[in-house]
């Protein structure tokens, strides 16, 4: 399985430690993930409704390995996102590397969704003509927002509406974000 970190704080913060220096850091990590890593840092400047705030560096090398995750394992930012994979399902290829992104929601994920075409069959036509690799993971972020475009909070500022149609209609706990109704996952 991947490796995933997000960090959300009050102020921008320096991501070196998590990403490279620490003895667990998701470079440390990736030598047993070798295959690919991603990286979206949100900075606010400007109009960010359409996502503009976000800067999504991806690669199919080992992090620690990889002169461009050294550098912008440097970076700063309020919100970031970071994944290293071990590939499942999908080949490695650009494509299928973690975080994806769709206007200005970001999206990485761990784990293998057994029932793909089950899933397939749960995203709407807009979101399947979207997907541009070949992973459960993103096809798992077009249902997401197929759901959220069903409950008309796509392209707002996220509020409960949102948290209720990721969750299925239910409020939000521990439990429920961590599971989903969808889909059976190992």
């Amino acid at each position: 399985m991947c490796r995933l970190l997000g960090i959300v704080s009050s102020e921008p913060t320096e991501f070196r430690i998590i990403l490279q220096e620490g003895p667990r850091s998701l470079a440390g990590l990736s030598r047993e993930h070798r295959d690919g890593w991603g990286l979206a840092v949100f900075e606010p400047d400007g109009d960010t409704s359409a996502g503009s705030g976000w800067r999504l560096h991806k690669a199919v090398a080992c992090a620690a390995e990889d002169d461009g995750f050294r550098r912008l394992a440097t970076a700063r930012g309020a919100l970031m996102i970071s994944h290293v994979r071990r590939r499942t399902v999908g080949a490695v290829t650009l494509e299928n590397t973690h975080p994806f992104r769709a206007g200005r929601w970001v999206f990485a994920h761990n784990g293998t969704i057994r029932e793909r075409d089950y899933l397939r069959s749960m995203i709407s036509e807009r979101r399947l003509e979207e997907v541009k690799g070949h992973t459960d993971s993103e096809l798992f972020f077009a249902y997401l927002l197929s759901e959220l475009d069903a409950a008309d909070v796509a392209d707002v500022a996220a509020t409960p509406a949102t948290d209720m149609a990721i969750t299925g209609g239910h409020a939000p706990t521990p439990t429920s974000a961590r599971s989903t109704s969808c889909c059976p996952m190992v």
